[in-house]
């Protein structure tokens, strides 16, 4: 492991406004000074090892943080000392995970006592996304979490949201009881990703149960055992975000975001079908919200490429736009008893 060492009284920074990444294979030990202070540095870092723990009494400024590489499929960033996130440009997303390979995850754990704080440069506010392609509209399937024990400070919106899209992976087998699930290929599998049993599959897993670990090309683990055993079925996965704000942390934010898709549909009174212009990015578990649709509605089933049915019966017929969030390839937000979101 390669730690990246300020030592008191030393300094890295990067002397121009042009971000600059450092991928990171290791930890980050700070004493001394990193970026340029108030001062907007274009210094960048990417988080590349499967942990990193980010420690020190020294000052912390960079421009932005971010996972670029799939050399490690998932990594764990673990902040332990004061950061402040300075990226004047662009989206403003500060911190998220930008690898396009679609099977990894970034997950950034906050601990107490700690603040992460994502500063505006002017009018330019600053953002955060686990998904970092939900501004620009691309389809990456970026996956992870932020779990805040200390402070998290997001001077513009906090994204709620994903518009990752669900995945079909065949050949899936499991047994009553058992957390071990075989598969014709886990490539395009995501540790903490979400999974619906399709077709004869459907119920096989309960509801919430993810990814916990991939063994090898074919076999999985889950958080839940099967619930029956079922084999050569088809189950639907997708890239799963989550923010968790434990007893004690506290997430300030300008603004949230919390749809990851809108888009026009038309209803039928009565009738669970709904059709729209494309069911590409749409999947099994999204709320789903507007004219016609009954509260808590939620999508059940992807007949084709234009047509889905949700839980419950439309009450009017109506063509309008619709919102959508969630799903086995959506967010999670929980707020545990003691923790603030404000």
């Amino acid at each position: 492991m390669l730690t990246l060492n300020v030592v008191a009284g030393g300094k890295i920074w990067n002397t121009t406004a042009t971000n600059c990444y450092l991928n990171i294979h290791g930890d980050i030990v700070c004493n001394g000074i990193i970026g340029n202070g108030a001062i907007f540095d274009g210094l960048s870092l990417g988080i590349e090892s499967s942990v990193c723990n980010a420690t020190g009494t020294g000052t912390f400024d960079v421009s932005r943080i971010r996972k670029n590489t799939n050399l490690n499929r998932s990594t764990q960033f673990n902040i332990y000392s004061d950061i402040n996130i300075r990226f004047n440009l662009g989206g403003q997303i500060q911190i998220y995970n930008n690898n396009a390979s679609g099977t990894s995850r970034f997950d950034v754990y906050i601990a107490a006592g700690a603040t992460l704080n994502l500063i505006p440069s002017g009018a330019l506010t600053g953002n955060a996304a686990i998904d970092g392609d939900i501004v620009s509209g691309g389809v990456t399937q970026s996956a992870g979490s932020f779990t805040i024990d200390g402070t998290m400070i997001v001077s513009g919106t906090t994204y709620f949201a994903t518009n990752n899209t669900a995945v079909n992976v065949t050949g899936i087998n499991c047994i009553t009881g058992s957390t071990t699930v075989t598969a014709t290929n886990t490539a395009t599998l995501v540790i903490g990703a979400s999974i619906v049993g399709t077709g004869t599959g459907t119920g096989a897993f309960p509801l919430g149960t993810i990814v916990t670990s991939i063994i090898n090309a074919t076999t999985f683990t889950t958080n839940y055992p099967a619930n029956s055993t079922v084999n050569g079925f088809v189950l639907s996965s997708g890239g799963s975000c989550a923010w968790i704000i434990n007893n004690g942390g506290i997430l300030r934010t300008a603004q949230v975001s919390t749809n990851f898709q809108t888009s026009n549909c038309t209803t039928v009174l009565g009738s669970p079908t709904v059709t729209t212009i494309s069911t590409a990015n749409l999947t099994i578990g999204s709320g789903i919200s507007g004219t016609g649709i009954p509260a808590g509605a939620t999508i059940i089933a992807i007949i084709n490429a234009t047509t889905f049915t949700i839980s419950t019966n439309a009450i009017l017929s109506a063509t309008s736009s619709m919102n959508f969030s969630g799903g086995n390839a959506g967010h999670l937000l929980r707020v545990m008893p003691g923790g603030t979101l404000k």
